[in-house]
């Protein structure tokens, strides 16, 4: 038998060790988060923010979606991995009072209007 460690609970336990490589093992875990949710949120016509480690004890890394206009029902397969009952209830936080979605290259998405 073995220890099977996510991702996040080998990150957590370089944190603990305090290993020099600690920092450098998040910056990369949580920029293979972002581009996965950049890839997802193009996908899906939606809104991605960054991906942040939170630690095993909250979310460990992740990135929160959005919709991308007002009104944009949650897709398939998103309401899978969350309550629902929080798609869109911070609309203009997530994707920002006048801007559109962007992608890793700070070109919008796309206009829903």
């Amino acid at each position: 038998m073995s220890k099977q460690l996510t991702l996040d609970e080998m990150l957590e336990t370089i944190h603990t060790l305090k290993h020099p490589t600690a920092a450098a093992c998040q910056i990369a875990l949580e920029a293979i988060g972002c581009a996965m949710a950049q890839v997802i949120a193009i996908e899906l016509g939606v809104t991605a923010g960054p991906a942040i480690y939170e630690g095993t004890a909250f979310a460990g890394t992740c990135a929160p979606f959005s919709p991308s206009f007002e009104g944009q029902k949650c897709p398939t397969p998103l309401p899978d991995y969350d309550d629902e009952a929080e798609w869109g209830e911070n609309l203009r936080e997530a994707v920002g009072s006048s801007e559109l979605p962007r992608d890793l290259d700070g070109e919008e998405i796309g206009s829903h209007e």
